[in-house]
């Protein structure tokens, strides 16, 4: 039987399969669906916990699976995993990931093989670290051309805050990988309009509607209170939304779109309006990047 492996990735106490060799298909499906807190008997929360490469000769005698831990049962029953090692992988004091390799028969690995894995995760936790900061770099570049192209814009647009607000939409949704975007002014009593990008034509007539208070369990009422950023990670778990305020409704149930960022215009402490961007279905899920959407939005 042909042994066979998973790379865990982990971030912000979330577990994903980042990479996979020779999995079965049953396990791979799952494996593909599921992202999860590990449990604290798993042996994913053990390996993060003692920080050292755990060895597991028999998956199916151990607590994690009899406890019913849904990984170490998927584990079991849908990829036939018994023996099982684990190997962290380390930066600076933290566990970026996991690096697992399983046997479908109780038999376990030896010294020479145990510590050859320990060398394979050295090995990726540098080939993370290098991918990191290129992408970083990269990024930082994007950034810096996206501000300067905006400042463009401005200088040949004195007084037209129309091609401003378009090139500023178009620059935040492509660097944060939103769906579609709008930006509104506020005058002291109501939300107008500034400019829209990519919105769905079966809500763009509500979207040109000014918005008025009162703005109760609405995001424009942690905005107008103050908070500089606000993030939903899923619109239907908001107040508005389950409230069943038409806009929320429609942004989540129409438009199709998953996750908001909002970002506030503030000048002096004065509110001027916000931009906002939502991310739909098919472009997953909370805002999670090196450098968070808010920030370069508020960079732009």
């Amino acid at each position: 039987m042909r042994p066979f492996g998973v790379l865990w990735n982990i971030s912000a106490n979330q577990i994903r399969a980042a990479a996979s060799h020779e999995v079965p298909p049953a396990y791979r499906e799952f494996l593909t669906n599921e992202l999860s807190s590990p449990r604290p008997k798993s042996g994913v929360a053990q390996t993060v916990r003692e920080k050292s490469i755990l060895h597991f000769p028999d998956a199916a005698s151990g607590e994690a699976y009899r406890s019913g831990d849904p990984f170490a049962v998927a584990a079991v029953e849908l990829g036939g995993v018994r023996t099982l090692l684990n190997a962290p992988l380390i930066k600076d004091g933290n566990v970026l990931g996991i690096l697992a390799t399983y046997r479908k028969e109780v038999r376990p690995f030896t010294d020479k093989q145990i510590s050859l894995l320990q060398n394979f995760a050295a090995q990726a936790v540098i080939a993370m670290e290098n991918a990191r900061l290129i992408t970083e770099t990269r990024e930082a570049l994007e950034q810096q051309t996206a501000t300067a192209e905006v400042l463009q814009v401005i200088n040949s647009s004195p007084g037209d805050l129309t091609p401003v607000f378009d090139a500023l939409l178009e620059k935040a949704l492509r660097l944060c990988g939103g769906t579609f975007g709008i930006i509104r002014t506020y005058d002291g009593e109501a939300f107008h309009l500034g400019a829209m990008r990519g919105v769905p034509d079966e809500i763009a007539e509500l979207i040109r509607r000014p918005r008025r208070p009162p703005f109760t369990g609405m995001v424009l009422e942690r905005i107008v209170a103050g908070e500089p950023v606000v993030e939903i990670a899923n619109l239907a778990e908001q107040p508005a939304y389950q409230a069943g305020a038409p806009t929320a409704r429609a942004m989540a149930d129409i438009a199709g779109a998953r996750s908001g960022l909002w970002v506030a215009l503030r000048k002096e402490n004065a509110l001027l309006g916000l931009i906002w961007i939502y991310r739909g279905l098919s472009a997953g899920g909370t805002w999670i990047r090196t450098i968070g959407p808010a920030e370069m939005v508020q960079r732009l």
